[in-house]
């Protein structure tokens, strides 16, 4: 047998080898921890232990990998609020499908709309309007049109999400204009 199919042979072993395995540990954690961190799973399995001293010391050793973890960055905690600040501070951005980690079987919480600071404002060289936040967001007006007052550093805005991927900016509680997120 010549290198090649050997090699080939090996790897074909070694990926038919890692998908039971993935199988067999999906099998074992429960349905609801399937996007869980293994060093959780590892707390949370401590609890099966009947004789209360191996608990108590296999519960030592998780949580001091769980924060070891989490030191580390390999893991990330984070609360209901830094969840909400998080989806806050995306609003407008696409393809955030990534924070459906954080459904847990509760109803998704859904940003429908957001108030603040403009820090600045200005106009870009076809006249369109592009607004800073106070939290660092940047949108950009996408049809250009004459406003009065023109909006100003420390005007209070709302956005609200509109249809198909659209937003309306509303300044001071004036007329709206449909703008995009640039950052």
């Amino acid at each position: 047998m010549d290198a090649h199919r050997l090699f080939a042979g090996a790897a074909g072993a070694a990926v038919i080898g890692l998908m039971l395995a993935t199988t067999a540990v999906a099998k074992e954690r429960p349905k609801d921890a399937a996007a869980r961190a293994a060093a959780f799973d590892k707390v949370a399995a401590c609890r099966k232990i009947a004789e209360s001293t191996e608990r108590l010391a296999c519960f030592d050793s998780a949580v001091a990998a769980l924060e070891a973890a989490e030191k580390s960055g390999d893991v990330v905690v984070v609360d209901r609020a830094q969840i909400h600040e998080a989806k806050r501070q995306a609003f407008g951005l696409q393809n955030l499908d990534a924070f459906s980690i954080f459904n847990r079987g509760q109803h998704p919480e859904v940003i429908e709309k957001i108030a603040g600071v403009i820090a600045s404002a200005t106009q870009d060289g076809s006249g369109r309007w592009v607004l800073t936040t106070t939290d660092g967001q940047v949108w950009r007006e996408t049809e250009a049109e004459t406003f009065y007052p023109e909006p100003q550093a420390g005007d209070h805005f709302q956005i609200r999400q509109g249809m198909l991927g659209s937003y309306f900016i509303t300044i001071n509680n004036n007329a709206s204009f449909k703008a995009h997120r640039d950052k």
